[in-house]
């Protein structure tokens, strides 16, 4: 062992010290935490050995820098070095385990062989005795922390390019971070709508909830790693005392399996992949699984799931042409000469005077760029029906710049067209179908009975037309 200049002590002075547990444990403890009776903490740190002793640093902790050692803002070297006092208790431990010599030496004259490497960050588990002794303390925000990490996906994005290996750019970083937020959004949107439909058996009180809680189901990041861009996610899995047992369980397990059926979906085999296309709608697919494939898909990238330190267990693979058309079907986008968008307008016009005869420069208030306004049907007609209404449905009309869409989210009714007019009479053709269907029914499911109570709510007569 390195001789020191130091200054001896007669007697080992911590005896009132309890071991808590081992923080770092190489074929043996490195760094061990303990607490003594007025439950200060204190770090014991090895640092030396020969035949017959092992030689120990030993520091006293503030409970906040060792938390933020575990949360890896500062180093063990920095949590070691911090209390800056004058000086440092060293310690020999013989094979019995007694502390034998024990010294003062100044902070200032430890060797650099005694001390961790400047990028010492905490890379382990923190152990669950310590986890309950710092929780014991009221650190509620450390236990949070905790138990996201425990339950989180742990994911790894690098470059491809020899050049960049090391360091991906924050263009990537953003792009690679918004499109699994995309992902995971959608997925968990629907797979709520999916559990809960039955519960709440109205789609507008299934929206409604979801928006509820939806803060609490966002991505949380709870582990980073620089260079190759490393990130643990977590959601907040801590149900509150007004939430029902389901929900607290749908929320505990939806990370989990949006990691399987999401994450996973470089390895689906045929019948896997025809599964899903059967059980879950192209427009939902598109939003879930398109900006996942992105990632997979990439050249410039490689992508991995990795353990809570960032070690690789699996690299996602690239998905075949063939088994992304079958996932996400290529839609044909129609070309126009121009783009269009959605405006409202507010004009203040003469009394009775024609809207399509005046100046809008002239008597125009306010306009907004706009993607959705609800449209309102006095009635509901085909060319064999009419549907006379009990008072207005108000749908929502969509447009993207390309495609109009009509929505009824009551009926779970959507028609898309290029053309505005033509939305309008495939939406009104799906309310009636949908009608006549329900209505010549004898048995309902719980879906259908929750359309066929709306459907009586609005609609007082169908009359055939002449």
């Amino acid at each position: 062992m390195i001789d020191l200049e130091t200054y001896q002590i007669k007697k080992f002075p911590y005896t009132d010290h309890k071991r808590v547990d081992d923080i770092i444990n190489y074929e043996g403890p490195i760094l061990s935490l303990f607490v003594d009776e007025s439950q200060d903490l204190y770090l014991y740190y090895w640092i030396d050995s020969d035949q017959n002793h092992h030689r120990w640093l030993i520091s006293k902790v503030q409970t906040n820098l060792l938390i933020n050692y575990f949360d890896r803002i500062i180093t063990l070297k920095e949590l070691l070095t911090d209390n800056q006092r004058e000086y440092t208790l060293i310690a020999d431990q013989n094979n019995e385990y007694q502390f034998e010599n024990s010294f003062l030496i100044r902070s200032a004259l430890l060797p650099e062989q005694y001390l961790p490497a400047e990028d010492s960050y905490f890379s382990e588990q923190v152990p669950e005795a310590v986890s309950e002794m710092l929780s014991s303390e009221n650190l509620e925000e450390f236990s949070y922390l905790q138990a996201l990490r425990g339950s989180a996906i742990y994911l790894k994005l690098q470059s491809n390019q020899s050049k960049y290996k090391r360091t991906l750019s924050l263009v990537e970083v953003t792009d690679f971070l918004r499109k699994i937020n995309t992902s995971f959004v959608a997925y968990t949107k629907r797979d709520f709508t999916n559990s809960f439909f039955e519960k709440f058996n109205d789609l507008k009180m299934v929206d409604k909830y979801f928006k509820k809680i939806n803060e609490e189901l966002s991505l949380r990041p709870v582990q980073l790693a620089h260079a190759s861009f490393g990130i643990g996610l977590s959601v907040d899995r801590l149900g509150r005392a007004d939430e029902s047992k389901d929900l607290i369980e749908w929320k505990q397990t939806v990370l989990k399996k949006f990691e399987e059926d999401v994450l996973g979906v470089d390895s689906m085999d045929e019948k896997e992949i025809e599964n899903l296309t059967e059980t879950v709608s192209e427009e939902d697919r598109s939003k879930i699984y398109d900006p996942i494939i992105k990632i997979y898909n990439d050249p410039k990238v490689s992508f991995y799931k990795t353990d809570m330190n960032f070690n690789v267990h699996q690299k996602f693979k690239s998905l075949s042409d063939d088994k992304v058309k079958k996932i996400i079907p290529v839609k044909v986008k129609v070309v126009e000469e121009e783009e269009y968008e959605l405006v409202n307008i507010v004009i203040e016009k003469p009394k009775g005077k024609d809207v399509s005869k005046i100046n809008l420069k002239q008597y125009m208030l306010f306009s907004q760029i706009i993607d959705s306004f609800p449209y309102s049907f006095e009635v509901i007609k085909n060319e064999q029906f009419t549907l006379n209404l009990t008072q207005n449905i108000e749908a929502t009309f969509n447009f993207d710049g390309q495609v109009h869409e009509m929505r009824l989210i009551e009926l779970e009714l959507v028609a898309r067209s290029d053309d505005k007019d033509t939305v309008i009479d495939l939406f009104q053709e799906e309310f009636i179908k949908l009608y006549n269907s329900i209505s010549q029914k004898s048995t309902l499911n719980k879906k259908e009975e929750g359309f066929r109570r709306y459907l009586e709510t609005f609609v007082r007569e169908r009359i055939e037309n002449r």
